[in-house]
């Protein structure tokens, strides 16, 4: 029987008002856990209606978080959906900044994933 530890590791990427289609932020290792993502923004999005982010993967632009709201400079502990395992295959994060009139000047935010991953001894 081994030992095995759980380490807890971040990856950070930033995101600004001209990411208005999905960006690869980042690719978490296969089997990592996904334990919450932080979203600080630097500089509130500044959009005349709605300011929000996506948090997700190629394959579905939501699966980590869906409208997380940017319009204040601050952070923000994202509530996200799909927690824990990845699967097997290393997995790609992607982001996405949505102002509803298309019209934001200015905006930026720094999205960071903790997750553990495990290591044998």
């Amino acid at each position: 029987m081994s030992d095995i530890s759980e380490r807890v590791f971040s990856k950070t990427a930033t995101i600004t008002y001209l990411n208005t289609t999905a960006k690869n932020l980042f690719t978490l290792p296969r089997k990592a856990k996904v334990l919450f993502f932080l979203v600080d923004v630097n500089t509130a999005f500044n959009d005349s209606g709605t300011d929000l982010l996506d948090i997700g993967i190629p394959t579905d632009a939501v699966y980590f978080a869906d409208d997380v709201i940017v319009s204040v400079a601050g952070q923000v502990m994202v509530q996200q959906s799909n927690l824990g395992d990845i699967g097997n295959v290393p997995r790609v994060v992607q982001g996405k900044y949505i102002g509803q009139n298309s019209n934001a000047t200015a905006g930026s935010l720094t999205v960071t994933c903790v997750f553990s991953h495990y290591k044998s001894r």
